[in-house]
């Protein structure tokens, strides 16, 4: 990303953003933007996110998306494309993208971004950027995820230098008036059942609001946050049958 893009002032609204894109649209320029973010605003969306590329998030988690006929955002620490087999490689980085997925920005190495300056968050977002852009075949990130959910003032600010939005791990859903660079997520765990989410969705349908789901690793249990492929599956059939529309985080952004 060039710097003269990064630094590209945004709406910190989601609904600012409508607004903005509904200008555009009335002077004859920005009408693709403006078509999404109303779609994304005027009625419930849900969203399937992934924290820290992890390599069954591609074998377990994208098949039973696709099958459904749905797409997910995967936010992936640059660093640990070099980390092993529990993480997705460059190359499995690549069939995310040619999949439809979209491949989203959690830092380079992971780092709590508010021990850092502004500078060294900049840092951390310039250099993820890069080496996941050159990994998706040259589609840069255009959202992000901030490491152990935590931000500041500072982290955001420089996080609007980059991407549309970026979500916390602050409970709850997002609607217009939400700060597109502290968007909220249902934070699912081993334990959340396919019950649970449906309820979550159909609130989140008769609220007309934005839910963001949250999962780390899919298939073997190694932590609390983690959920069997089947769990993931029966969550994503709830959501099938709920009749909501699913969107990837940039695309419910705009």
């Amino acid at each position: 990303m060039s710097r003269l893009l990064s630094r590209t002032i945004r709406p910190r609204t989601i609904g600012a953003a409508v607004a903005v894109a509904v200008a555009g649209l009335a002077s004859g320029v920005g009408a693709p933007a403006q078509a999404a973010s109303m779609a994304a605003t005027s009625g419930a969306t849900v969203s399937f996110t992934f924290d820290d590329g992890r390599a069954n998030q591609l074998t377990n988690a994208v098949p039973a998306l696709d099958a459904a006929g749905m797409k997910g955002t995967f936010f992936i620490i640059s660093d640990a494309l070099t980390w092993g087999s529990s993480y997705l490689t460059a190359a499995q980085v690549k069939a995310l993208a040619d999949d439809g997925q979209e491949v989203g920005n959690h830092t380079k190495t992971h780092a709590d971004l508010t021990t850092l300056s502004a500078s060294g968050v900049r840092t951390e977002f310039t250099k993820s950027q890069a080496k996941l852009t050159a990994a998706a075949g040259g589609v840069a990130p255009r959202t992000c995820a901030y490491p152990h959910g935590s931000a500041n003032s500072t982290v955001e600010s420089v996080a609007a230098e980059f991407f549309r939005g970026c979500r916390s791990t602050d409970g709850g859903t997002n609607k217009p008036s939400t700060d597109r660079y502290r968007l909220r997520t249902f934070y699912v765990h081993t334990s959340t059942s396919a019950a649970q989410i449906r309820a979550a969705v159909d609130k989140a349908a008769a609220d007309k609001v934005w839910l963001i789901l949250c999962y780390h690793g899919v298939g073997k249990i190694n932590s609390s946050d983690d959920v069997s492929a089947d769990t993931f599956a029966a969550h994503v059939k709830a959501v099938k049958a709920s009749g909501v529309k699913v969107r990837t985080a940039s695309q419910a952004l705009g």
